[in-house]
């Protein structure tokens, strides 16, 4: 695109997590909780929104209802919830093959997963189908195999009709 064309020169202009007509890179509220995202606590999801008063917003809490206190979302209260677990810190360039990309315990029990990674201020920087700990993995590159900048990242874990695993991810270089 042409930049005298482009709404949001550098950015792409397609990405607009609020669906506001400003796209994520311009906008100071991309996801539109009337919280600009410098102060954010959780960019790309509404911060207002605590189901269990814990002071972590849904969508960056990743035991919205915990009724019976075990740290675990009740709707994963199952064996299930036991098994899956995701490492969140990565080093993906130390020569470490340990922890070289995000390995998730489990996935294999959801071989129709999607995981999805999002930066700071909600743009989706990675999406894998079926991933799988082994050919289909995430090792701190957008989807065009661009190395991503050392920092937290945010990722969802969809598995069919299983709630979804939301959590945070750190890539150290």
């Amino acid at each position: 695109m042409i930049d005298s064309e482009d709404t949001c020169a550098g950015f792409d202009d397609a990405l607009d997590v609020d669906k506001d007509g400003i796209p994520d890179g311009c906008d100071d509220d991309s996801d539109n909780d009337g919280v600009v995202d410098s102060e954010d606590t959780c960019p790309g999801f509404d911060d207002a929104l605590d189901a269990d008063n814990d002071g972590i917003p849904d969508g960056c809490d990743d035991d919205v209802v915990d009724d019976d206190n075990d740290d675990n979302d009740d709707n994963d209260d199952t064996i299930d919830a036991e098994c899956i677990h995701v490492y969140n810190i990565i080093s993906p360039d130390d020569g470490n093959d340990k922890n070289g990309f995000l390995k998730i315990d489990c996935i294999e029990k959801y071989p129709n997963n999607t995981l999805t990674v999002c930066g700071r201020w909600g743009a989706v920087v990675f999406r894998a189908k079926n991933y799988d700990n082994i050919e289909n993995v995430f090792v701190g590159k957008n989807n065009r195999g661009k190395s991503l900048p050392v920092g937290t990242y945010f990722f969802i874990l969809e598995r069919g009709k299983k709630a979804p695993i939301k959590g945070w991810i750190y890539i150290n270089r």
